[in-house]
């Protein structure tokens, strides 16, 4: 696990990039649902996209 990133001596942990990359990811493959049409296929499309988001994340996590 990376330690802390001072920025302008403000100690930030890691996970605010993490979950940067994550929002980035997240809008990129919300973007291809949304334009392929497959939002159509879920009951609650919100719990879909939460759903969405947590496994990008854990990836994200588990990969960096």
């Amino acid at each position: 696990m990376p330690k802390d990133i001072a920025v302008d001596g403000v100690y930030v942990t890691p996970f605010v990039g993490f979950y940067l990359a994550t929002f980035v990811l997240f809008l990129a493959a919300r973007l291809v649902i949304v334009r392929a049409d497959l939002e159509r296929w879920f009951w609650r499309p919100e719990i879909a996209e939460t759903g969405l988001f947590l496994a990008i994340f854990a990836l994200v996590v588990t990969l960096f």
